[in-house]
């Protein structure tokens, strides 16, 4: 008799895993259908961001920026080694991208962040950038299975920011059957779980303040 004690505790711990874990399934299977791939509707805001992570991104940023869709742009998250010349190349950027003075588009309406080593610091460079140039609504231009992540973020560290997401569909990533490739399924896996920390953190954020 006395040993059914640790049993039924051992018991219910595995219950309450099992039960976790069905959770966190279906919380995946709700974010693996939510990134799949839909129709953008066209979209206008004072400035575009681009949370670097693929040259589709920045082509999407860029065709945006052409099409007047906003002042100006900016790439959040380049590599600190990449120069401007060799970012222009990356751009696709030709003598015809001028303003309509006559102007460079790139030294324009183009500024270039290298200071976001990751989600976060694509955060707070976007919130600064809105700050100093007066924003107060932007579009933002990542990986449909980013997005999530990089609006939790925003959100944190600037909540007044309208942010009208512009999700991009990288080719390699299989989001309509992503259960049956295992590197589409590990990526998805991945990005869940650290968009539940995300939003976590801003859960805390707001506890904190109120």
């Amino acid at each position: 008799m006395a040993r059914r004690g640790p049993i039924r505790r051992l018991w219910s711990l595995l219950q309450f895993l099992l039960l976790l874990a069905i959770i966190w399934a279906a919380g995946y299977a709700w974010f693996a259908l939510g990134v799949q791939k839909q129709a953008v509707e066209p979209a206008s805001a004072q400035g575009i961001a681009v949370l670097t992570g693929g040259r589709d991104r920045l082509e999407t940023g860029m065709a945006l920026l052409r099409d007047g869709s906003g002042q100006r742009l900016l790439i959040s998250g380049v590599n600190p080694g990449l120069d401007d010349e060799s970012l222009k190349d990356v751009l696709g950027l030709s003598e015809a991208d001028k303003d309509t003075n006559g102007k460079s588009l790139f030294d324009c309406c183009i500024d270039v962040g290298r200071q976001a080593p990751d989600t976060q610091g694509n955060a707070r460079e976007v919130a600064a950038w809105v700050t100093k140039q007066g924003f107060n609504t932007v579009i933002m231009v990542t990986a449909s299975y980013h997005m999530p992540r990089a609006l939790v973020e925003a959100e944190r560290v600037a909540p007044g920011l309208d942010i009208k997401a512009y999700p991009v569909y990288p080719d390699h990533i299989r989001l309509e059957e992503w259960w049956a490739f295992g590197g589409s399924a590990r990526l998805l896996a991945a990005e869940y779980n650290k968009y539940l920390v995300s939003y976590a953190r801003l859960q805390l954020t707001r506890l904190l303040e109120t």
